[in-house]
Parts: C-alpha cells; sequence; structure tokens
C-alpha cells in the first residue's frame, strides 16, 4: 500500500532541530553557525560521536556528532542540497537508548536531507538500485517495500525527519513517538543482520531484494506487537528481530533464489541494553553485528 500523503514537507534542511536523551527533557540543538554549511542529524537512538561523511559534488567532508546526535558540517559552502551523507561508528560511538555499548554500524541517506534514520538507509538501497528515481519516488518505495499501513504509524508521520522523543518540532504525542521509535528498532535491527549476511559485493540489487523479502515480515510482527500491547504501553519498549538466514543465492538480475516463506522471525524484547549491543541486534554485543 502506498502512502503519498504521509511523505510529507521535506525541507528537512531548514527545520530547527531540538535536543535529544533518554529523559523528557528538551535542550536546543546547535543550528549552523556562519562557519558552519550545515547540520546532519543520525538517529536510531541518537548516534553520539559518529563519524559523518557527507559527500558533495564528489568531494568528502566530516564531522562529528554531538550530544544530540546533531553533526555541524563545514562544507567550503556547498548546500546540502549537493550531499549524500552516511554515518559510521566506531568505539566511541553511542545510541542515547543503550549508551553502554559501541553502536557499531553505518546507516546513510539520500542527497539533499539532513537526517539519517533507518528508512532513510533503506532509501538510499532503493536509490542506488535505481538512480532515476526522485526523492519522492523512493521515498513512496521505502513505505512499499516495508509494507508499512496506516495502523503502523500515526498518520501524517514522516519517517524521513528527525521523530526523536525530544525533538519537540516534530509535532508527535508521546504515544505516537514510542511507536515510531519500536518500528525503527526492530527494522535497523533487522537491517543490520541483512548487510551482514550479503556478499561482500554484493549488487544495490540484491540488497533491496533481500530487503523486500525480509523486512515486511518484521513490520507485520511489530504491528501486531504494537496491537497486542497498545500504544499506551510502548514507551520504553525496545525490541529485537530474531531470525537466521539460509546460505543466500541469487539470480543474474539479482532477485533472489531463495524462497523466505517460511522464514520464523521472533521480536525479543530488550530488558537490559548492555547484553545485546545497542538493543537492535542479536544478542552478543561482541561480534560488531549483532547490535543496533
Amino acid at each position: 500500500m502506498k502512502l503519498n500523503k504521509l511523505v510529507i514537507a521535506m525541507g528537512l534542511a531548514s527545520a530547527v532541530l531540538t535536543g535529544c536523551g533518554s529523559d523528557n527533557t528538551t535542550t536546543p540543538v546547535p543550528v549552523p553557525t556562519p562557519e558552519t554549511d550545515f547540520s546532519i542529524t543520525a538517529i536510531d537512538g541518537y548516534i553520539v560521536h559518529g563519524l559523518v561523511t557527507a559527500t558533495c559534488n564528489d568531494i568528502e567532508y566530516t564531522a562529528r556528532t554531538n550530544e544530540s546526535g546533531v553533526a555541524a558540517i563545514l562544507a567550503d559552502g556547498s548546500d546540502i542540497s549537493d550531499c549524500t551523507a552516511e554515518i559510521t561508528g566506531d568505539a566511541e560511538t553511542r545510541d542515547l537508548d543503550a549508551p553502554d555499548v559501541a553502536w557499531l554500524h553505518t546507516m546513510a541517506t539520500l542527497k539533499g536531507l539532513s537526517v539519517i534514520n533507518p528508512y532513510t538507509d533503506v532509501a538510499a538501497v532503493i536509490f542506488a538500485n535505481n538512480p532515476a528515481l526522485s526523492t519522492a519516488e523512493v521515498m513512496d518505495e521505502v513505505f512499499t517495500l516495508l509494507n508499512i499501513t496506516p495502523d503502523v504509524v500515526a498518520g501524517g508521520v514522516n519517517l524521513f525527519a528527525d521523530y526523536g522523543a525530544n525533538n519537540v518540532n516534530s509535532g508527535l504525542d508521546t504515544e505516537s513517538l514510542a511507536k515510531i521509535s519500536v518500528l525503527a528498532h526492530s527494522t535497523f535491527s533487522a537491517i543490520v543482520k541483512l548487510k551482514a549476511a550479503l556478499p561482500a559485493n554484493a549488487t544495490p540489487a540484491q540488497a533491496k531484494a533481500l530487503y523486500a523479502a525480509v523486512l515486511p515480515k518484521v513490520t507485520a510482527m511489530v504491528a501486531a506487537k504494537i496491537t497486542e500491547l497498545g500504544q499506551s504501553n510502548l514507551a520504553g519498549k525496545v525490541f529485537v528481530a530474531e531470525f537466521k538466514l539460509p546460505t543466500l543465492k541469487f539470480n543474474e538480475d539479482g532477485t533472489l533464489k531463495n524462497h523466505f516463506s517460511d522464514l520464523i522471525i521472533e521480536l525479543v524484547e530488550l530488558l537490559d541494553s548492555t547484553a545485546t549491543g545497542t538493543g537492535t541486534g542479536t544478542g552478543t554485543g561482541t561480534d560488531g553485528v549483532g547490535q543496533g
């Protein structure tokens, strides 16, 4: 089901971003200064001290995210509309939702967007598979690929913006924010596993095919969990998607030979973030793959 109506105002670069954290307080997030060309916000939960690389007309500019998950990019006057961005985690990087273990992953976003999150990461895969698509078309394909329906997210939610709990400009109530957080964490926990399962030389078509085979199943399970718990009971909940993939086999056109109709996926509630990395992985917290 395509939800064009959910792809609302895309002027993310001009939005005034606000602070984040694990509590209910809000603090101002630095906006671009005369010495900063634009800012990028990274969110799984908010990602702190991650290395953001903005690529503007084939030139790379880097900055670390601050305690609010915001990287201030100095790009020699380049406008964000000319830039893509990616965040990479290392031993010093943390997800504010689980600050005790390093966030050791990567997420990307599309050209012109000032937010990196699990949904923009899927969008980047779709765009790599078909660079002729407009941003609006890519956004629409993300909803279609993930099979996000109105019962999963509140009407009007922009999944490609900063939906963090302390962004007072999000326009979302507490229940809607909790709902989107559960979906985002569960989706990214699956993405981490899918990236690890792909061959090192995987093509965009192969990545998209694998995502399309697995991620809608995760969305369906999240929707069922949301219905089971009720929106008012979602605050603070984090679920990881647990599953085991067979050895992947692809056709020449990038489509999967595997059939995942019998793939068993379980959502496991994260009770102790220190036991499983950042709460969206396999549960080892030591392999660089089992953390989200």
